[in-house]
Formats: C-alpha cells, structure tokens, sequence
C-alpha cells in the first residue's frame, strides 16, 4: 500500500524558507504550487509499507510542535537549562528534538564547569585547574580555550 502526503500541509510557519547547503539558494516552502515546482522543491512523498499502514506519516515529515519547541526554547532563553523537548519523537521531528536537546545539555555541561572552575580555581586557589569539556566543538571549544587562556594569563601575566 502506497500513501501519498502532501508536503506542504507539514509547514506550520508562513514565509518558511529552507537552505539548499553550501550553495546559499533557499526555497520559499509557503510558495504556491506552481512556484515550488519552478523551485524544482518537492510537494509529495510516497510512503509504502509500515510506515503507511501505521498512520505514523505525519511523524516522518517533520511535525514537529510548535508551541512545545517555543515554551521549551523560552525556558532556555530566560537559563533553565533543564527544560528539554520531547524524547519519544520519531523521524525529522524526532531528530529536531534530539539536536535541540542536546544544545541545551551542552549549554548546561558549560556553566556547570564555569562554575566549577570559579570554586576550585578562584576560592580554593588551585591555580593549575583548567576547564575541560571532552565532546565541545566549534565555538563551544573556542570559548573554553578562550576561557583557558584567560586564566593562565592571569596566573602568569605577560607584561
């Protein structure tokens, strides 16, 4: 058995544009027909099988809820970095809540250790301590080095 779905019916947000990678181009999803075909972006997927039969389509195109994301993303904004999104999610929705929940532990795992790192460096003196956060990467790895450095620079200052 093959269903057909309608893309377009997932996109919750009005104006939506989607990047096409490194090429920079982006898609207008809220676009009419007509316009997406233009844009070559697709408006349908088959499913056939399980998925199909199971009535879990809607979870595979990405559904995810909105109004969950901005309560949960509220939390975070205002430092409640235990709040996390949903963890029995499945497909692209399933995918967006682990990404975002894992943002947010690192968020938590950082100050954890800047905090860390002002008991045992600034109150208890131990001036050889330095921060360490194994899986931080890009900017998060940047600032902790950044953070590094300040501390040796202020334990061994250079003129």
């Amino acid at each position: 058995m093959r269903k057909k779905v309608n893309l377009s019916s997932s996109i919750a947000k009005k104006g939506k544009k989607e990047s096409n990678g490194a090429s920079g181009h982006h898609t207008d999803l809220m676009a009419s027909p007509a316009s997406r075909k233009k844009q070559k972006v697709p408006t349908e997927i088959l499913f056939s099988g399980p998925v199909a039969e199971s009535g879990r389509i809607d979870e595979l195109n990405g559904m995810v809820d909105s109004r969950e994301l901005l309560r949960v993303l509220n939390e975070v904004k205002n430092g409640n970095f235990s709040a996390r999104m949903p963890f029995d999610q499945v497909g692209v929705s399933g995918k967006v809540c682990d990404t975002m929940n894992e943002i947010i532990s690192m968020n938590d795992t950082i100050i954890r250790e800047f905090m860390k790192a002002g008991e045992i460096i600034g109150k208890q003196g131990k001036l050889n301590q330095r921060i360490e956060i194994s899986n931080a990467k890009g900017s998060w790895s940047q600032g902790v080095e950044s953070l590094n450095t300040l501390i040796s620079d202020l334990v061994h200052p250079t003129k």
